[in-house]
């Protein structure tokens, strides 16, 4: 298990330099077999960081084999958020954004940590009180964001289903076969930053299983006041679950006056319009006013 670890930790910072994929990728082949069958949480530190993952966990393994479940959205925070920074993570789940949040915006920023789900409330607060000092700029608020307070139920789309994995709850229903995880608290986004600080809002992370389009209009009037910069997965599945789409989301936010840009590798940004969303399934972009 020792052996493994230490793989692990040189994997992960493998993963960081151009090119370290495949010796990333050799170590995990080599190590991986003596934490196979491990169950509970593993923590480990990583760059000044207390992390706690759950291996047998799709998200929790990418974490602690990559450093990250995905390195090009990492890139984007490290790139754009300065200290002193307000910064919204809206979908925290056990806390990955949230810590990398907390870390850049340092003493003189706010993190603020927006999860629905009871489950992951409680990892997420778990994995905070590992990071005492880091994160007492950090404040979580138990529920999810949209365009009107309501308490809905929490699903998990049946395994198999393009989205099936623990990261992927949702308040849309997809099948009658999707399990049924808890009642959850919404608030309007716009009324939730008003009550969450007073400062303006620099810097905003939505993952949020096709919510993503009922948050940002209740939050219309904050992003034409603020202009925070934004970071948004656009999953053309979850948003049509939703009613909504890619396309509908990108005219939004141009027609607000922010300009589109898709995350490539290594956090590289390529400009692009409501058009190149049109055959986009599942990718990450970024959104700065002009």
């Amino acid at each position: 298990m020792k052996f493994a670890h230490a793989a692990a930790a040189l994997s992960r910072g493998c993963y960081r330099i151009p090119g370290g994929f495949f010796v990333a990728k050799t170590l995990k082949a080599l190590a991986q077999s003596g934490l196979k069958d491990q169950q509970g949480f593993t923590t480990y530190r990583f760059c000044g960081m207390t992390f706690r993952v759950e291996l047998h966990t799709n998200l929790g393994a990418k974490m602690f084999w990559r450093g990250a479940h995905s390195w090009p959205p990492i890139f984007v925070l490290q790139s754009l958020i300065r200290p002193g920074f307000v910064c919204a993570d809206l979908g925290a789940n056990q806390g990955e954004y949230t810590l990398w949040m907390s870390k850049l915006a340092g003493p003189s920023g706010e993190v603020h940590s927006f999860e629905p789900s009871p489950k992951m409330i409680e990892q997420l607060r778990e994995v905070l009180s590992l990071n005492l000092q880091q994160a007492a700029n950090t404040t979580v608020h138990p529920f999810g964001m949209s365009d009107a307070d309501e308490d809905v139920i929490l699903y998990l789309p049946k395994a198999g289903s393009q989205s099936a994995n623990e990261g992927a709850a949702t308040v849309f229903r997809t099948s009658e076969d999707d399990q049924v995880l808890a009642t959850i608290p919404l608030k309007e986004s716009g009324k939730a930053f008003e009550s969450a600080t007073k400062r303006p809002i620099d810097f905003i992370k939505l993952d949020i299983e096709g919510c993503e389009m009922r948050a940002l209009a209740g939050m219309s009037k904050m992003l034409q006041r603020d202009r925070p910069i934004l970071l948004v997965e656009v999953n053309r599945w979850a948003l049509n679950s939703a009613g909504s789409s890619p396309e509908e989301l990108g005219s939004f936010l141009e027609n607000l006056g922010y300009e589109l840009y898709l995350i490539e590798q290594r956090g590289r940004l390529k400009k692009i319009s409501t058009s190149s969303l049109t055959t986009v399934s599942d990718v990450n972009i970024v959104a700065q006013a002009k």
